[in-house]
């Protein structure tokens, strides 16, 4: 009876977390977390999950620390994975680039569904460019170049293109820039670059 009735808590505190109501969902997990003697090993793991997705969701400032529990406590959980892309995607925001790079680093991203998979190469690899980790940045980035159908194929483009600038690589930097003539987004950049390296070539 005390099982069925926690099932029935976490399905109530699950509906809050899709319903985007996250204080209530935050207070329904933790409340199971703390009543979970007769609950399953899997119910509680994923009360965890939500419980730290919730706090993730409100900014609230025990995030990182319910964060470092989950993956600590559920080491093999098949949401694992998925923690450390929210988490990366949290982090983003704050401009913690060294915590991302170490995070994304850690697991294979094509464990990731499509939409998160695109994200989280450009999180890794604009924060591996941000702290001059230049090689795997590159390797990050050609992910995203390589594909062709998503928001960061112009951001990809125009930050490998950077690099292979900043490391001397002008022409294959030029060709970079070029695909980017139509590119909103970096209007004002682009022509600087293209000329500058024209210039240089001459």
């Amino acid at each position: 009876i005390v099982f069925i009735a926690s099932a029935q808590d976490y399905d109530n505190a699950l509906k809050c977390f899709l319903g985007e109501d996250y204080i209530c969902s935050k207070n329904k997990f933790n409340h199971i977390i703390n009543n979970s003697e007769n609950v399953s090993g899997k119910v509680i793991e994923y009360a965890h999950y939500y419980h730290f997705l919730s706090a993730l969701k409100l900014y609230n400032k025990d995030t990182e620390s319910l964060f470092s529990f989950f993956i600590t406590a559920f080491p093999f959980s098949e949401k694992k994975d998925n923690a450390i892309f929210f988490m990366s995607e949290y982090l983003f925001e704050k401009k913690k680039y060294k915590e991302i790079v170490d995070l994304l680093s850690s697991i294979n991203l094509y464990k990731l569904d499509v939409s998160q998979r695109y994200s989280a190469f450009f999180y890794l690899g604009y924060s591996c460019y941000k702290t001059h980790k230049y090689e795997l940045a590159k390797n990050s980035f050609y992910e995203l170049i390589s594909e062709s159908d998503h928001i960061y194929k112009d951001d990809a483009i125009f930050y490998n293109s950077y690099i292979l600038f900043i490391e001397d690589q002008k022409e294959e930097a030029l060709l970079g820039f070029q695909s980017l003539n139509n590119s909103k987004k970096y209007i004002k950049q682009v022509p600087y670059f293209i000329s500058r390296i024209l210039f240089d070539l001459k």
